[in-house]
């Protein structure tokens, strides 16, 4: 569903149709109060654990990292895409419970060490998983696949 809203939405802002351009803003303005809603929720979180022993990439883990919350995570699937151990989020092998709450702990009893986490997951996904970095991906790739018709 976020690869068609993203494709539709590039699609969209390419457009001189004005009901185009209404429904981008529109989508805008929805979006930044579902933002808005999301970083209140979220946004006063010491922590947010995920103890998966199997994981795709999560949307739940980018949310949080986008509202500057601190990720401690087990070591599987496409967490490893996203957290850079140390730099952007903590992580620990899966099956290993008391591990976990070491990292958590570690975590609450370190502010500097969560606040520079913190800073780094925001930016991880502002960088890499963000929608205008998805769409500048998608337009390359049509650009690139388009090129070989």
């Amino acid at each position: 569903i976020a690869v068609a809203s993203a494709v539709e939405t590039w699609l969209l802002m390419e457009s001189d149709d004005a009901r185009a351009k209404e429904a981008i803003d529109l989508f805008c303005i929805r979006a930044a109060r579902e933002i808005g809603s999301l970083t209140a929720t979220l946004g006063g979180l010491d922590a947010l654990v995920f103890s998966s022993e199997r994981e795709g990439c999560s949307l739940a883990m980018l949310e949080a990292m986008a509202c500057g919350v601190p990720v401690v995570a087990t070591q599987v699937g496409g967490t490893l895409e996203v957290i850079e151990p140390e730099v952007n989020g903590l992580l620990v092998a899966p099956g290993q419970p008391q591990a976990m709450a070491d990292r958590i702990v570690e975590l609450l009893n370190s502010p500097a060490k969560a606040a520079a986490i913190r800073t780094a997951a925001r930016q991880r996904v502002e960088e890499q998983f963000s929608l205008r970095r998805m769409i500048q991906e998608y337009e390359t790739l049509y650009l690139r696949e388009g090129r070989k018709r």
